[in-house]
């Protein structure tokens, strides 16, 4: 059992509690409706805490690529956990942070104590978008500008590309994610006239050069109906900052603080150790990626504990601050690893490209440095940072389950070896081989924290003389555990299969029961396929809709069930036909290239994102395409909301080299584009 992690979690929830007992209430009034409820108001939020610090104000939820690693099934009830004798394991996973964003953000019903939170949450959001919709239609004063209209049945909607940001020449980057931060746990989509709008921020993927090419940028004014809201600028979306922070390359995905407030991510020279960058931003600065702007102060820390090191506190309020961490053992880059972040323990994980895992502590809310025997005495658990993983060989992304305390990754070994990290003593453990003279392990593991079950991706397992499969384990797995696996068509030593995601029926059956969908048949046609799920085995892989007639390479798969009644998708219902269109469990996934034969309405010999509706039987229904060159990043999507129009959205990174429409003066040019673009019609 983790005791130091629950101890961080009960303040957490207590917060909650209070914050509920002080009589949360929904604004309504025609100026609150009007302006779009600033997240700054007592009445509006709840009062959170994440992290060891205390009580923080929590505005509303961060979404970046370590929420589609780490996921949570139906946990069931406390009753069914005690009759089960695991309720020490369900406390654990329902005080998890990860799994209260999990149900805000598919407004879905919550366990534990945080249950009547979420589920006040819930009727708030789906109040004011009525509350909204029912404004919209009564006379209004002639000085009084209103949000336009939400649109009625958003599932349905055939919608263009709403937005094309240039980045430079570089690209958020294949298996990668932009990170999006929504300041209202509720319904509202918050615009430039809030003074904290939602944001989405991307990687450039490009060597910073100062007053020229920003290494990671901001954007806000994000929703199309932010246009119509009195006060905020009619250009969609804006630059919210951009800055220069060193001449290294950020090429992986950022991740996000839990109050909104900061953003962290590693960037890596054209030689030596990579750095972590820690940056407390301040909107306004920098004016597009070729304007960016330094920190207006900028502090170095080295190993966790060191005297010199500065403190978050020390930052003067209203200006941005930047506290970078170089690896301090163990100097290598890192090009393939996403910086993984633990919301209690205020911890930070991130594998290097040669096979070292680190830990960084105190990172968001306290004094930032790396763990690390430092040639002291009294280093005491730090001495066993970083932890060799599997020397050599780039790590992909670290994933970390409390409920567990481990740390599960792989890396490019063509052998292809799964493994986990004890937390609390840096112990490996490595499963069998798992691949043969392939990419080995591409992508980080999928992790149901309620199952205790780890899902790796491979392009030519070892087993049966090499195919493309998915990858079963327990959590505590060994040397020789028997993993159950799967069939995903042909293989291939060169085509790498990115993580798959599962679908509505999955997150809302009662034992884990439902499909994991994924690409795969790098070695030919690349192909959609659903492989059944149960608590105790998988189901031979359903092949579904080809995605392009081209031997390319697939995207991470990201899924969403979104409805036009507020309130959670149910399971159960075949969301691919007119049966229920109140809600649409959609499927997105984008092939790299097309052959000279395009897929539905995919332009030929040009990547792109297609979106599909699914069934439970498994089945996919095509539901729309947009053209995107060399196709996209991973991708990260809008919460449940459709308060105002313009929401309901994909954000990603194009990978290769396209026009980018812009907006005001900023943004046109062409590159690696930052795009905003419809659920239903890509």
């Amino acid at each position: 059992m983790n005791r130091r992690s629950r101890g961080y979690r009960w303040p957490w929830i207590a917060a909650v509690v209070f914050a509920m007992a002080a009589g949360l209430t929904v604004r309504t009034s025609a100026q609150q409706r009007g302006r779009m409820a600033d997240p700054r108001d007592s009445l509006h939020v709840p009062i959170l805490t994440f992290g060891p610090q205390g009580p923080a104000e929590l505005a509303g939820l961060p979404d970046d690529w370590s929420n589609h690693h780490l996921v949570f099934s139906n946990p069931g009830t406390e009753q069914d956990a005690v009759q089960k004798g695991t309720y020490d394991e369900w406390l654990r996973v329902v005080n998890e942070p990860r799994y209260i964003m999990q149900q805000l953000k598919r407004r879905s019903p919550a366990q534990g104590p945080a249950a009547e939170y979420v589920a006040r949450m819930n009727e708030m959001a789906r109040v004011q978008e009525a509350a909204v919709g029912l404004e919209l239609a009564e006379p209004q004063p002639k000085q009084v500008i209103r949000p336009a209209p939400p649109k009625r049945n958003p599932l349905n909607a055939k919608m263009h590309r709403d937005w094309s940001m240039d980045l430079g020449s570089g690209t958020v980057g294949a298996g990668q994610y932009p990170a999006k931060y929504g300041f209202s746990t509720t319904a509202e989509g918050l615009c430039s006239s809030s003074s904290t709008p939602d944001y989405v921020v991307y990687n450039s993927g490009k060597a910073g050069i100062s007053g020229s090419q920003a290494n990671i940028i901001a954007y806000d004014n994000i929703y199309s109906g932010c246009s119509g809201v009195s006060g905020a600028s009619t250009a969609v979306p804006l630059v919210y900052w951009s800055y220069y922070t060193g001449t290294g390359t950020a090429a992986t995905s950022p991740v996000l603080s839990g109050d909104g407030s900061k953003v962290a991510f590693i960037e890596t020279p054209t030689s030596g150790a990579a750095t972590l960058r820690i940056l407390k931003w301040v909107s306004g600065q920098g004016t597009d990626y070729n304007h960016p702007t330094a920190p207006t102060n900028s502090y170095t820390n080295t190993y966790a504990g060191a005297g010199a090191n500065k403190a978050w506190s020390t930052c003067p309020s209203g200006q941005s601050c930047m506290i970078s961490v170089t690896f301090q053992t163990e100097l290598n880059p890192d090009t393939t690893s996403a910086p993984w972040y633990d919301y209690a323990s205020d911890t930070l994980y991130v594998g290097d490209s040669d096979g070292y895992l680190h830990q960084f502590t105190g990172v968001f809310n306290g004094t930032p440095g790396e763990s690390t025997n430092h040639g002291g005495s009294t280093c005491g658990k730090s001495c066993v940072w970083p932890v060799a993983v599997q020397t050599g060989y780039a790590l992909t992304g670290p994933v970390f389950d409390d409920s567990t305390s481990l740390i599960f990754l792989g890396s490019s070994n063509p052998d292809g070896y799964l493994q986990s990290v004890n937390s609390s003593t840096g112990a490996v453990v490595t499963s069998a081989q798992l691949a043969t003279s392939g990419l080995g392990i591409d992508d980080a593991p999928l992790v149901d924290s309620v199952a205790s079950t780890v899902y790796v991706f491979v392009d030519d397992a070892e087993y049966e003389g090499g195919v493309a499969a998915v990858l079963r384990f327990p959590e505590t797995f060994t040397a020789t555990t028997t993993y159950i696996h799967e069939h995903l068509g042909t293989s291939s030593t060169t085509i790498p299969v990115y993580s798959g995601t599962f679908d509505n029926e999955y997150y809302t059956s009662a034992n884990g029961t439902g499909n994991l969908w994924v690409c795969g048949n790098p070695g030919g046609s690349p192909t959609l396929y659903a492989v059944p799920v149960s608590s105790t085995n998988l189901s031979a892989a359903q092949a579904g809709p080809v995605v392009s007639n081209a031997t390319t390479t697939c995207s991470p798969v990201t899924e969403f069930c979104a409805t036009t009644t507020g309130v959670a998708c149910t399971r159960g219902t075949d969301t691919s036909t007119a049966t229920n269109p109140s809600q649409k469990d959609y499927i997105f996934v984008s092939p790299r290239t097309q052959s000279g034969t395009a897929i539905q309405s995919c332009t030929a010999d040009e990547g792109c994102v297609l979106s599909y509706t699914i069934a439970t039987t498994p089945a996919a229904t095509y539901s729309g395409a947009g053209a995107f060159a060399g196709g996209a990043s991973g991708m990260v999507v809008d919460t449940q909301n459709t308060a105002v129009s313009g929401t309901l959205q994909l954000y990603f990174g194009v990978l290769g080299s396209m026009s980018c429409s812009g907006t005001s003066s900023a943004g046109s040019g062409t590159g690696g584009c930052a795009v905003q673009a419809s659920q239903a019609a890509p």
